[in-house]
């Protein structure tokens, strides 16, 4: 369904109906964010405060082009409808598993799911950091106090010889315990390399999972904690390859700009977060990241 399309058929109430989940949506956010204690105490305002600044105006960067939120309504709700569509067949032939129906006793969670992680993670083992990695973890060694937080999985950072990274969906070559959540050793899983997934030696009812984030699951909380932080306190923030369309990670640019920082954003197509960046550097971050860290 096009804009065009939509002007045509005088659909006006769908406009008004993706308007208001948007709404929802932002209050819920906000909402659950008011029960959190701030992480910093040295940020002027809650958290949750500055989480709504950040929401009120990525909405208000919306609310200036309405045709532009029916577009980019229409194709997302589009899109998660065949995901939705997609895993309740995959669920209905037993194929797929909820994370919280992941115990020993429902074989739904064996080979499909594990085995499709483990063919990403021989994916992502035979692939390498690219040049936009490797510049940032040259710049962290020459720069101390440099954060790198990320909303990849592939653990690229790491191999390109960054140090502490803030992993806010996990790391897709990480395996933990089902039920503790404590990191199970490659040796165990070579050990029982024959079950799909194999058991965790930390619980007796649990099973080893790829430490990632899964639909529905809260971000790990130290972790976002240590982002709001960073983002709160820093003096720039350079933003590489984001949509800026996933919270609360998309939050972070926002709220570093609320407390003074200067904000660079890469990416070769403009989002909210580049309309409010000081520089937007227009294309992929492979090209702009090492020109950038060349002259620091």
């Amino acid at each position: 369904m096009t804009i065009e399309d939509a002007k045509q058929s005088n659909n006006i109430a769908h406009l008004d109906e993706n308007i208001a989940k948007i709404d929802e949506l932002t209050q819920r956010l906000t909402k659950a964010l008011t029960r959190r204690k701030p992480p910093n105490p040295q940020i002027a305002a809650p958290e949750s405060e500055l989480f709504a600044r950040a929401a009120t105006a990525y909405w208000q960067e919306w609310m200036q082009n309405p045709a532009k939120i029916l577009e980019h309504q229409v194709d997302y709700w589009g899109k998660s409808l065949k995901h939705i569509v997609e895993a309740q067949q995959l669920l209905a032939q037993g194929k797929l598993a909820a994370p919280e129906d992941n115990t020993p006793d429902d074989k739904r969670f064996s080979n499909p799911v594990w085995n499709w992680y483990r063919w990403r993670r021989e994916l992502v083992a035979r692939s390498r950091p690219n040049v936009g990695h490797d510049a940032l973890a040259a710049l962290q060694r020459s720069r101390p106090g440099v954060t790198l937080i990320t909303q990849n999985v592939d653990g690229f950072h790491q191999r390109a010889g960054a140090r502490d990274v803030l992993e806010l969906h996990g790391n897709l070559q990480r395996t933990i315990c089902s039920v503790t959540r404590e990191v199970i050793d490659a040796e165990w899983l070579e050990r029982h390399a024959d079950a799909a997934p194999p058991p965790s030696p930390h619980h007796a009812d649990g099973l080893a999972r790829p430490d990632v984030v899964w639909f529905g699951e809260a971000l790990p909380a130290a972790v976002i904690d240590a982002a709001f932080d960073a983002a709160s306190g820093c003096d720039l923030m350079l933003v590489a390859g984001t949509s800026g369309e996933v919270h609360p990670a998309a939050s972070l640019p926002f709220i570093a700009r609320d407390q003074g920082a200067r904000i660079i954003d890469i990416n070769p197509e403009s989002t909210a977060i580049s309309r409010m960046a000081d520089w937007h550097l227009v294309g992929p971050s492979a090209r702009w990241l090492p020109a950038l860290i060349s002259l620091s």
